[in-house]
């Protein structure tokens, strides 16, 4: 008797927790993130700040900069411990750009 009512306290205090951890993981997920929506707003926008800075070429192999940089700004983010969903969504904002300048000039030689 006393064996089966243990596995019961256990058993409830399992699905307690369960329960804890599904609340906890849809409040992570249905929240808005605006840290990271700015840093894609930011990543987004510091490409037309690129070519005040004399020193970077327009382009390297026919990729634009930004791509470049957006591409090592995520593959940084990888190794980082801090800030790492921060950088990663700064280097998406600036291949998101990138990948406009490409289909635009694409659809022009077309």
């Amino acid at each position: 008797m006393a064996v089966s009512k243990r596995a019961l306290m256990r058993a409830e205090q399992g699905a307690k927790s369960a329960r804890a951890r599904l609340a906890k993981m849809r409040m992570k997920y249905e929240q808005p993130n605006f840290a990271n929506i700015g840093a894609q707003a930011l990543g987004g926008a510091l490409p037309a700040f690129l070519p005040a800075v004399p020193m970077l070429p327009a382009d390297v192999a026919g990729i634009p900069t930004e791509g470049l940089i957006g591409a090592g700004l995520i593959i940084a983010s990888t190794q980082m411990k801090n800030n790492k969903a921060m950088v990663e969504a700064l280097g998406s904002g600036m291949i998101a750009v990138t990948a406009y300048k490409l289909a635009t000039s694409y659809t022009q030689d077309v």
